[in-house]
């Protein structure tokens, strides 16, 4: 199901728009709202995004939206790509990755991360394979990682916000 919860929208652009970036990857961007969100209210210049799923591109109309659509695995891009934005945005997307892959791509990412994922575990049952869930994350996995900046549970999601490699101190 390629959407997110709407009530949570405004808290995750507010969470971008505090990491001063300017330039952010959309990491599954389903119908495509962060890419226009993220630029009118959170202050970014240039949103991209990558979808795994390729119908997803036309149907939504996502080349449209976005600067540029990488088709694809997040976690086969290259460092040199995410090291190109300020935020990646893993909004509803990190459940879908099994754990270790994960964190693995969490560990490759330089830059500031937001990741919103559902507090419970459910399976979501979808004929597109990659909108399975795969992973259930705690929030005490997440304030354990050395660069979380801000962790909070609200309306039944994680907000997460990990700040950009080597930042020692929060923003």
């Amino acid at each position: 199901m390629p959407t997110s919860n709407l009530l949570l929208a405004a808290e995750l652009c507010h969470m971008v728009e505090r990491t001063g970036a300017h330039k952010v990857l959309d990491v599954g961007p389903g119908h495509g709202k962060y890419g226009v969100l993220l630029r009118e209210y959170a202050g970014v210049e240039l949103v991209d995004a990558v979808e795994m799923w390729e119908p997803y591109v036309e149907a939504f109309g996502l080349e449209g939206i976005y600067g540029t659509v990488y088709h694809g695995d997040v976690c086969n891009l290259p460092d040199v790509v995410l090291a190109a934005y300020d935020c990646v945005f893993l909004g509803d997307v990190i459940e879908h990755i099994p754990k270790r892959r994960a964190l693995t791509l969490l560990d490759r990412i330089p830059g500031w991360v937001v990741i919103c994922t559902p507090v419970e575990f459910y399976p979501q049952p979808h004929e597109v394979p990659t909108e399975h869930h795969v992973s259930h994350w705690t929030a005490e996995e997440f304030t354990a990682m050395a660069r979380c900046n801000e962790h909070r549970v609200n309306l039944g999601g994680h907000l997460v916000r990990l700040r950009p490699q080597g930042e020692r101190w929060p923003i």
